[in-house]
């Protein structure tokens, strides 16, 4: 792993004022709206809110894909919304969205990447590692067309932090990731934090976000409303959750006990209903119950710490 980051310590990402306007059409949409915060080295921040939030637009800006309408991103003194090749220089992203890798193998997909970024031969060794670290040397030479989506995944993780940049961006890092793989991605970026370069991550799993995170930040319309700490429950402590049930075409109000405490949520098409510790079993087993009648889409529980904040938008 690169490790030539020195008094990482005073490295900030400064991001002040950052806007974001655009036409749609007749439509004129605003993606971000005046975003003022800053991204130290050594911390892992994750960056929530729902669809359209402007998460994603917020990465590309730091990277040089979207030029902002205002604002500045400023790192190590220099704007990196003015001077483009620079944010390529010191910035790598892991889009959400990719495209196909053919005619390559996993392995030649990483050793490319590692390549173009300046690794040299003696540190070939970084690639080898990084494959068997993330459990996928089985795969190393299988064309990158004939693999799993999760697989496909896991090869562009690892062509994110094969040869690391002193900003990485994650967005949506762990989809489609099988669950043993999605913690070492976490425990992965977790040391890259360690050693010294800034990590941003989008992610919608507010599970990870509070077992891994350092910091997290909640956007809703362009905005951030909320950045803090994420709360790690201690033990013997009281835990609190929210069910979400996603809806599919019928009508489970009837199903649901109207002594508890929930909401409709329309726009989304979901209920989200809060449970206390003892409750939390019996729910989950009712909505598994619904899942596999067919009355809701899909189902999730996460703490109840981060999905309080959105009902305070």
């Amino acid at each position: 792993m690169q490790n030539n980051i020195k008094d990482f310590q005073k490295n900030i990402l400064q991001i002040k004022n950052l806007t974001k306007r655009f036409k749609l059409g007749k439509k004129k949409i605003v993606a971000n709206n005046k975003v003022t915060t800053s991204f130290k080295a050594g911390e892992l921040t994750a960056i929530i809110g729902h669809n359209g939030a402007g998460k994603s637009t917020l990465l590309n800006q730091i990277i040089g894909l979207t030029k902002p309408s205002e604002g500045k991103i400023c790192l190590k003194g220099f704007d990196l919304s003015q001077d483009t090749y620079r944010a390529r220089q010191m910035v790598s992203l892991m889009p959400q969205i990719h495209a196909p890798l053919t005619g390559v193998t996993l392995q030649q997909a990483i050793r490319a990447v590692f390549d173009i970024r300046g690794g040299r031969r003696s540190q070939l060794d970084m690639v080898d590692k990084l494959l068997h670290k993330l459990e996928i040397t089985p795969y190393a030479d299988i064309p990158c067309e004939k693999l799993s989506g999760g697989l496909q995944r896991l090869t562009l993780f690892a062509m994110s932090v094969v040869y690391p940049s002193e900003v990485l961006l994650f967005d949506e890092p762990t989809n489609d990731v099988d669950p043993v793989r999605r913690k070492i991605i976490w425990e992965y970026l977790r040391g890259l934090a360690n050693e010294g370069h800034i990590v941003i991550i989008i992610s919608h799993n507010l599970l990870e976000v509070e077992n891994y995170a350092d910091r997290y930040i909640l956007m809703e319309k362009g905005k951030i409303v909320r950045q803090g700490i994420p709360h790690y429950y201690d033990e013997g402590e009281s835990l609190c959750m929210v069910l979400t049930l996603f809806l599919n075409k019928y009508n489970i109000f009837e199903d649901i006990d109207r002594a508890m405490d929930f909401r409709f949520i329309d726009a989304e098409s979901k209920i989200e209903i809060r449970l206390k510790e003892e409750e939390i079993q019996k729910m989950v087993n009712f909505a598994m119950k619904l899942h596999k009648q067919d009355k809701i889409v899909s189902y999730s529980l996460a703490p109840i710490s981060l999905l309080s904040s959105y009902e305070e938008m």
